[in-house]
């Protein structure tokens, strides 16, 4: 009679290195992957805001009147709202915030008050930022 000696399944021993290397691996991972996420909701937010400034220029233009785009200080909200201070629109901007306070008014021919820079940085890595910029009274936006 022959003695077969069939083993099946994983030892104690093997099951310890296999999770030992891949807690290596995810601890390299890691770090990456919480950057790549800020960086994509920077990024995800700058476009958000220049819409909301595409938009308010837009809807000065076809509603004939001034509409004012107001960014708060250290919060993630934009708000659109008519002369008379009636928010038309709120935006909150997740996981970044407005560096700076500002406001911007696009009157009936969609120009543009003022120029200026808007900065955005993000919760996660405050290092992360991202700009928008009206580059001209005629209301060019630019993302950088």
């Amino acid at each position: 009679m022959t003695n077969q000696n069939t083993s099946h399944g994983f030892t104690l021993i093997e099951l310890i290195i296999v999770v030992a290397i891949f807690s290596i691996f995810a601890s390299i991972a890691l770090p990456d992957l919480a950057t790549t996420m800020a960086r994509a909701a920077l990024k995800d937010a700058a476009e958000t805001t220049a819409l909301a400034l595409r938009k308010a220029k837009t809807l000065a233009r076809t509603e004939n009147t001034n509409i004012n785009v107001n960014f708060i200080q250290n919060s993630g909200a934009i708000t659109l709202s008519l002369p008379d201070d009636t928010v038309v629109q709120t935006i909150s901007l997740s996981r970044v915030t407005a560096v700076d306070s500002a406001s911007y008014r696009f009157n009936g021919f969609g120009t543009v008050n003022n120029t200026g820079t808007i900065s955005l940085k993000s919760t996660y890595d405050p290092a992360l930022r991202k700009n928008i910029t009206i580059a001209t009274l005629s209301g060019q936006i630019l993302s950088q």
